[in-house]
């Protein structure tokens, strides 16, 4: 079986290849993943029975200065890096993850008019 990762973080797709922090991550994986932060930080059960959550996720995820606790809502925060490379893409055209993705995803056109491929995000 032949092993698709490397060090810097990327991974074949057949096609080419892709960074990790280029994709998407699937809505479900991001919730359960929210899930499991919720369950360590507040338990699940005592003795079968589910323990009160005297806090409200919204309140914990907001940011300290806000009241929060500033927890990480994964999904946003996979918005948030999915924003970040878009805005790397725009400002170096000339890096290599842009030209790569260029030839990849959008080869007949530049990044802000490249049209949905055949299976886009769900985000």
């Amino acid at each position: 079986m032949e092993n698709n990762s490397r060090v810097d973080g990327a991974f074949s797709l057949g096609r080419g290849e892709i960074s990790a922090n280029q994709s998407s991550r699937p809505r479900g994986l991001c919730q359960h993943i929210n899930l499991l932060i919720r369950k360590f930080w507040w338990g699940s059960t005592i003795n079968g029975r589910r323990k009160t959550n005297w806090v409200a996720w919204e309140k914990l995820i907001q940011p300290k200065f806000m009241g929060g606790l500033g927890f990480r809502d994964i999904e946003l925060f996979d918005l948030a890096l999915l924003a970040r490379q878009a805005w790397r893409i725009l400002q170096n055209p000339m890096a290599m993850t842009a030209q790569l993705s260029k030839v990849v995803y959008y080869p007949a056109c530049d990044f802000l008019q490249a049209p949905l491929g055949s299976r886009p995000s769900q985000v």
